[in-house]
């Protein structure tokens, strides 16, 4: 699975690399999160169901085919696991998403790498309760 997210907004993208037709997809997230809405491929019917939002199409995604959702939820998605299941409702793949870590402030890194501390001076100061200059 692929993920493009914005803030709230995410855009997923499966590709069935299983060599049986998937019939259906289930979302849930797991940071307590909520689904506020959802969009899909016409063919495509979504069900929501408290932290579950389940993708279901009589037509269904042959083997190499990808479909994409767009999901919106009431605040950034930090966990979401997914389920699709073949013909028989049998579990075919699974998996999980988790956003990667944002990446660290140049500035901190610069001042990391230099070597950088605070001046002893400021931090006598601050200890003892005096406002800095």
């Amino acid at each position: 699975m692929a993920v493009s997210a914005l803030g709230s907004t995410s855009v997923l993208e499966f590709t069935n690399t299983s060599p049986e037709p998937l019939h259906s997809i289930m979302l849930s997230l797991r940071d307590g999160s909520l689904f506020k809405h959802f969009v899909s491929n016409s063919d495509w019917i979504g069900k929501r169901t408290g932290s579950d939002l389940t993708f279901s199409s009589l037509t269904p995604l042959q083997p190499g085919e990808s479909i994409k959702f767009g999901i919106k939820t009431d605040r950034p998605v930090t966990a979401l696991e997914w389920v699709v299941f073949g013909k028989d409702g049998d579990a075919v793949r699974n998996g999980s998403y988790r956003p990667p870590a944002p990446a660290p402030d140049p500035q901190d890194r610069a001042e990391q790498q230099a070597g950088a501390a605070p001046d002893p001076q400021d931090r006598a100061e601050q200890q003892a309760g005096a406002a800095p200059d």
